[in-house]
């Protein structure tokens, strides 16, 4: 399974208020939208068509079960909270090998889990 992610489709978050958020909300996060790990995913920085480092991306996540409401419910408590807009992608516990697009390619590994 193949995502296509533009760098340019990201508003670029803050890393560590996010992470901040991820681990006070964590246990809200698990029971009220069935969240088994939730992560922060980096997308590479160019200058002048060279990779020159990592921003935040956006939020990855997996689910206890499948998920329908609760999946949007996830995107606008974290939005919430942030105040600005938040890329929550659905990683698949069977797609571990998934590879994610931001201009180059980079593989899931790129997804800190917290």
């Amino acid at each position: 399974m193949q995502v296509q992610i533009m760098k340019e489709d990201f508003n670029m978050l803050n890393e560590y208020r996010l992470k901040d958020v991820i681990e006070q909300e964590r246990s809200y996060l698990q029971r009220e939208f069935q969240v088994d790990r939730i992560g922060v995913i980096r997308v590479p920085v160019k200058v002048r068509g060279k990779v020159v480092g990592q921003e935040v991306g956006g939020v990855a996540v997996t689910f206890k079960r499948p998920v329908g409401l609760e999946y949007f419910g996830l995107k606008a408590h974290l939005e919430d909270i942030l105040g600005e807009t938040v890329d929550v992608i659905v990683v698949d516990h069977l797609e571990a090998d998934m590879a994610v697009k931001a201009d180059v390619n980079y593989s899931l590994s790129e997804v800190e889990f917290l």
